[in-house]
């Protein structure tokens, strides 16, 4: 442990109880998310996106690369139900990873288990993030993003700064524009930093 988190080599005390608690958190959030998921096309944009992941085209500016990309992939991987109902449940699944890397953040930042599960409840409950993972929208994708950079940006730190890391990303509208950061974040994996 240093200075109060848990550093990579050192996950700490309950380690396997802590990733059974990540595997119910999405578990439970994303059917949660799903029971409610929209199974047609919704109001706004939704008709939009749900065509441009259909068809590989692109959606009104920015064009969201990464969600067209990523939702493409997720339709032709979960055969079930009409595209429109597939993208739901693809915003279901970002929301419930984005809950569950938060509370890995919270485990990484030295929270208890209770606060850690607490926080990561508060976010998956709030009403404006629930109304957001079962419809056909970007935002949670964006929520997943956030967290996995802060994620990375506490790892980089820990490990006494990560000379890499890319901080116009962490802008406040770099947040709609996530497919710089994840090629960022794959190009590190890839690379073993």
């Amino acid at each position: 442990m240093v200075g109060g988190r848990h550093s990579e080599g050192d996950l700490g005390p309950g380690y396997a109880s802590w990733s059974w608690i990540a595997i119910g958190l999405f578990t439970g959030l994303f059917a949660l998310y799903a029971v409610g998921a929209c199974r047609t096309i919704y109001v706004g944009d939704s008709g939009e996106l749900v065509a441009a992941v259909h068809t590989l085209g692109i959606p009104h500016p920015s064009g969201f690369p990464l969600y067209v990309l990523l939702g493409k992939l997720w339709t032709l991987v979960l055969p079930v139900g009409s595209i429109a109902f597939r993208m739901s449940l693809f915003s279901a699944m970002c929301a419930a990873a984005a809950c569950t890397v938060l509370l890995v953040v919270g485990r990484v930042v030295g929270l208890g288990r209770r606060a850690a599960i607490f926080g990561a409840l508060m976010l998956g409950l709030a009403p404006s993030f629930w109304s957001q993972a079962n419809i056909q929208r970007v935002y949670t994708l964006n929520a997943l993003s956030l967290v996995v950079a802060v994620l990375f940006a506490l790892a980089g730190s820990e490990a006494g700064g990560c000379p890499g890391w890319p901080r116009p990303f962490l802008s406040a509208d770099s947040v709609r524009q996530t497919t710089p950061l994840w090629a960022w974040l794959a190009l590190q994996w890839v690379c073993g930093r």
